[in-house]
Parts: structure tokens; C-alpha cells; sequence
């Protein structure tokens, strides 16, 4: 409801950080788990976000997403190192002591590891049950590529979340029992899982030999090819609701008409095709006379005549542009 009322991306990059944290809390105080209610609000959010959020908010919060879990996930180490020297100085002083618990954390991951193996299997089975069409060649995910999919199953930030989430105390006070051990184990089957199934992966998948994965490609396509049909199908409507004149319509439907002929096109080998290779002389020219406008505006800013607002507001533009005309090859 907030981000259907709000239309300011500072405000939403700010309530998207926020989002996170109240489902937690909120969770937390009806006694729920904290880390579920997360991961709950942010499947809502991703389904519910293409129609609720804006396009520059989109903009700013993903490109500001991005960099946060790259650097939330980077640091999953750092917390691993600080919370195990804490918990073997608690263990230590249990029966059983850092032995015990050593083992126990490496029978879990062992135990986690061949779930995940039997999960795979089990659900690949009851699949081709249920769904006949997963019988057909073209979508039979053999022996092989399954056992790719079951020992990619490593453990991490949320795993860790989840054990730093078990309260300190219990509500009469005294301390939550083995909780240390809990995160001793958790940290314990998140190196086992990285660093042994991490390090192993790459021989597995090449023992596998996986197929070239066409799927993205494919659903990129599809959704290109609908876009530009739903554009070309809705301009007579938009056009005669807001009296647009007949030569603005067949000048957008041309434009429209040729970007579904470049996506057609695409679709097809680019080698072949005349119009892909044309279409890419374009974007290249573009591309090269983006950087003189870049050079023009900043020179612009350098004989302080626009400052240092207009410049950012100017290249903002020309950035969208250019990510626009980038090649999806290019912009990874």
C-alpha cells in the first residue's frame, strides 16, 4: 500500500531498507521466526514490485541492492571468524567439549548434503509423475545434471542468520540452552558446504557435461517479441485517448514496427540477417556520438557554465541511453 502512494525514490530506496528489518521485528514479536518473515516479504515484494514500483525507484534500489549483497555476502566470512572463537570458548567448557561438537557439526553437514541429494531425486521423480512433459526430451534433466543440482546446495547467509536469531535467553531469564552449539554447528557445515562443495563443483559439472543453458536466451526473447506486440496492439488506444494526431501515429507505429522486426531478427542468426546487422551499425554510431555529448556537456562544467547538478542530471540521461544501446554481451 505504501509504495502504491509514494512517487519519490529517495523515500522508497528508504522504505526498501526498512522492509526488511520490520518484518523481522514484526515476526520477532509475535514470536514467529524473524528470518522467515524476511524471506517471506521479499518474495511478496518481488512479485507484487513490477506493478507497485516506479521506474526510477527501480533504478536506484536495484542498482543500490546489488552492490549491498554483493557486500552483505562478502562479509558472511567475517562473521563466520567472529562468531566461532565465541562459541568453542563456550563449548569447551561442556562434556564433550570441541571434540563432540566437531563431530556433530560434521555428521549435520553430512546430513545436509545427502537431504539435499535425496530431495533432488525424490522430487525429480515425483515430477515426471505428475507433469508428463517433463518426460519429453528437450525438458529430461538427466542423472548427471541432477547430481550437478543437488551438490550446488551450499549454506550460507541465511543458514547463519537464522542461528545468530536464536535468542540469547529464554523469557524467564536464563540462558538459551546450546545456543553456542548451534552456531558452532551452523558455522561448521557453512565452511564444510563452501569450501568442500565449492572447490569440488567445477569437476562435477564437468563430469556431468551440462548442456548449453538456452533457457534465458529464450525468455528474453519471448518477452521482447510480446512487449513489442503488446506495444504495437495498444498504440491505437493510448493514441486515440489522448488525441494524438495521425502523422504521431504512424510515426510511433514505424518505430514500433521496427524495433519488433529487430527483435524478429535477433531471433534468427544475426549473421544472416541484414536488418540485426544494420540495427547494430546504428547502436555503434550512437554509441560513439554519446561519448562527444558527454565530452561537450562536461566541458560545459569545466568553463562553469552548468554546475555540478545539471552535469549529474545531463549524464544521468545519457547513461540510461547508453545502457539502452549496450550489447547484453557488453553490459556484464
Amino acid at each position: 500500500m505504501l509504495r502504491r502512494r509514494i512517487d519519490a525514490p529517495l523515500e522508497e530506496g528508504a522504505l526498501s531498507m526498512m522492509t526488511p528489518f520490520a518484518a523481522f521485528l514484526l515476526a520477532q514479536s509475535l514470536h514467529c521466526s524473524g528470518v522467515v518473515a524476511v524471506m517471506v516479504s521479499a518474495l511478496v515484494l518481488a512479485y507484487t514490485g513490477p506493478r507497485v514500483i516506479r521506474a526510477r525507484s527501480r533504478l536506484q534500489s536495484f542498482a543500490f541492492w546489488d552492490i549491498s549483497t554483493f557486500l552483505i555476502n562478502g562479509s558472511l566470512w567475517v562473521f563466520v571468524g567472529v562468531q566461532i572463537p565465541g562459541a568453542i570458548e563456550h563449548i569447551s567448557d561442556v562434556g564433550g567439549g570441541l571434540r563432540r561438537a566437531t563431530v556433530l557439526a560434521l555428521v549435520v553437514a553430512g546430513v545436509v548434503v545427502a537431504t539435499r541429494i535425496v530431495w533432488v531425486e525424490v522430487t525429480s521423480l515425483v515430477g515426471r509423475a505428475v507433469d508428463r512433459s517433463m518426460r519429453k526430451p528437450h525438458r529430461y534433466v538427466g542423472f548427471r545434471q541432477r547430481c550437478v543440482t543437488s551438490w550446488a546446495g551450499f549454506r550460507g547467509a541465511v543458514s547463519l542468520a537464522a542461528a545468530l536469531a536464536v535468542p540469547m535467553t529464554t523469557r524467564s531469564g536464563a540462558p538459551f540452552p546450546d545456543r553456542n552449539l548451534i552456531i558452532f554447528v551452523v558455522s561448521i557445515v557453512i565452511l564444510v558446504t563452501v569450501l568442500v562443495q565449492g572447490s569440488s563443483l567445477p569437476a562435477v559439472v564437468r563430469w556431468a557435461r551440462m548442456p548449453d543453458d538456452v533457457t534465458r536466451a529464450d525468455e528474453l526473447q519471448l518477452a521482447r517479441t510480446r512487449s513489442a506486440e503488446a506495444a504495437l496492439e495498444a498504440l491505437p488506444a493510448v493514441a486515440d485517448a489522448l488525441g494524438a494526431g495521425t502523422e504521431v501515429v504512424k510515426r510511433l507505429q514505424r518505430d514500433y514496427e521496427e524495433r519488433a522486426e529487430l527483435v524478429g531478427a535477433s531471433g534468427a542468426d544475426s549473421a544472416t540477417s541484414d536488418l540485426a546487422a544494420q540495427c547494430d551499425l546504428v547502436r555503434q554510431v550512437r554509441l560513439g556520438v554519446l561519448q562527444y555529448q558527454r565530452q561537450a556537456v562536461t566541458a560545459l562544467r569545466n568553463k562553469n557554465l552548468i554546475d555540478d547538478i545539471v552535469l549529474r542530471e545531463v549524464q544521468a540521461e545519457m547513461d540510461l541511453q547508453e545502457v539502452q544501446l549496450l550489447d547484453p554481451a557488453d553490459a556484464e
